[in-house]
């Protein structure tokens, strides 16, 4: 008969998570709607341009979002 090994409570874990004030996520996070305004492009290419890679979709709540500085470099990628 195999012997049972006694697991002990393990002592509480600090996750070295940075706090983030919500006015940072506010500003650098924008909709598919601005998305589309910034860029100048269809929702369709916002759609494909996330689907292919060129673009990283953030989901916040059943929302998609995506960052601001990222936007940025999208265009230069895809000329």
């Amino acid at each position: 008969m195999k012997k049972r090994i006694k697991i002990e409570k393990q002592d509480k874990i600090d996750f070295p998570f940075k706090k983030v004030d919500n006015s940072e996520i506010d500003t650098d996070l924008v909709t598919v709607k601005q998305t589309m305004e910034i860029l100048n492009i269809s929702r369709g290419s916002v759609r494909n341009w996330t689907d292919n890679g060129d673009l990283i979709k953030h989901a916040i709540g059943g929302r998609v979002y995506y960052k601001r500085s990222e936007l940025s470099t999208v265009p230069k990628k895809l000329k």
